[in-house]
C-alpha cells in the first residue's frame, strides 16, 4: 500500500498545478496514520463521522491534508547525468555559494549575485528559488561525491533559464551535459513551449553553451549586474522545444524517462482517478 499511495502521490504532485490532496483515517487506525505522516501529510484538527458499510457503524475520520510545498519538501527533485547530481539547495549549502559565485569572476556575469555576497543574502537567495514544484526555483549542481560545484534555474516571464559554474570546472563540458538533462526534464514537466537564455558579452563561453544546447540568437541589450557599476552590452537567446539538443540515454531523477513521458501523464491521471475520492481528495481507511 505504502508504494502505490507513493507512485499515486508522486504522478498527482508532478504536475506543476496540483492542488492540495485531502485525505484522512478512521480513528484508531494507527498504521494508516504512520503512513500518511510518512508521505507529508499534515492533521486539520477536523474530525467527520461517516457510515462505514463494511463496518456496519458510523466512524470518525480524522482529517489530513498534503500541500504541494510539503509534498516536495519530502520529496525533493533529483536529476542525475554521468557525471553530475540536481538537487534543491540546503543551508549548509552558503558557504560554498559565496566562494563559487560571489568572486569577481562569477558574480558580474550574473544578475542578482553580489561581490562580495554577503552569507546572509545568500540564505535568502535560496529561500526564495527553494523548489516548491513550479517555476521560479533553482537547483544546485552536486558532483557523485556530495560537492557543491554550480547551479541553475529556472523562473520569470516569459521563462528564463541562468546557470554558474565553479571556475575549477571549467572547460570539462559539465556545464553543458547538466543544462541538456535540466532543459529536457523542465520542458517535459512544465510543458513549456520555449525557454529564454542570454549572456554578457564579455562572458562567450556562456555563449557556446547555450549554441551547443540549441539556443538560436534574438538579440542584444544592456543588462544589469549586481556586481556591476553600470549596464553591459548582452546578448539574447531562444530554445524551442522542437530545438532542443538530445542528450541521449541521460537518466533523470523522479523515476521518470522522458522518452515514455506521455505515458507517465497518463498514469498520473489514472492514478487520481482510481485513488481519488474527488479532485484532490484521497482516503486511506484500509487495516495495513
Amino acid at each position: 500500500m505504502a508504494e502505490a499511495a507513493h507512485a499515486a502521490l508522486t504522478a498527482y504532485f508532478n504536475h506543476p498545478d496540483a492542488a492540495p490532496m485531502w485525505s484522512g483515517y478512521i480513528t484508531g487506525n494507527t498504521r494508516s496514520a504512520a503512513l500518511l505522516h510518512r508521505m507529508g501529510f499534515s492533521t486539520t484538527g477536523v474530525v467527520t463521522q461517516h457510515h462505514s458499510r463494511a463496518l456496519h457503524a458510523v466512524v470518525n475520520i480524522r482529517q489530513m491534508i498534503l500541500s504541494p510545498e510539503q509534498w516536495h519538501a519530502v520529496n525533493p527533485v533529483e536529476i542525475t547525468t554521468p557525471r553530475v547530481r540536481l538537487r534543491p539547495l540546503q543551508p549548509a549549502d552558503v558557504p560554498d555559494l559565496v566562494r563559487i559565485a560571489g568572486n569577481d569572476q562569477v558574480a558580474p556575469m550574473m544578475g542578482s549575485v553580489t561581490s562580495p555576497w554577503p552569507a546572509a543574502d545568500v540564505l535568502r537567495w535560496i529561500e526564495t528559488r527553494r523548489w516548491r514544484g513550479h517555476i521560479g526555483f533553482c537547483l544546485g549542481i552536486y558532483l557523485p561525491d556530495g560537492a557543491l560545484i554550480g547551479a541553475v534555474a529556472l523562473g520569470g516571464t516569459p521563462v528564463n533559464t541562468a546557470y554558474f559554474l565553479t571556475q575549477s570546472q571549467w572547460g570539462r563540458g559539465l556545464m553543458t551535459e547538466t543544462m541538456a538533462a535540466f532543459l529536457r526534464w523542465a520542458f517535459a514537466l512544465f510543458d513549456l513551449a520555449e525557454v529564454t537564455a542570454g549572456h554578457f558579452d564579455d562572458n562567450p563561453m556562456s555563449g557556446r553553451v547555450l549554441r551547443k544546447l540549441g539556443f538560436v540568437k534574438t538579440g542584444s541589450a544592456m543588462q544589469a549586474s549586481a556586481a556591476r557599476s553600470a549596464k553591459a552590452p548582452a546578448t539574447t537567446y531562444r530554445l524551442l522545444r522542437v530545438d532542443l539538443m538530445p542528450i541521449g540515454d541521460l537518466r533523470l531523477g523522479l523515476a521518470l524517462d522522458l522518452s515514455v513521458w506521455p505515458v507517465a501523464i497518463d498514469a498520473r491521471q489514472y492514478a487520481a482517478k482510481s485513488l481519488a475520492t474527488s479532485r484532490g481528495s484521497i482516503l486511506v481507511t484500509c487495516r495495513l
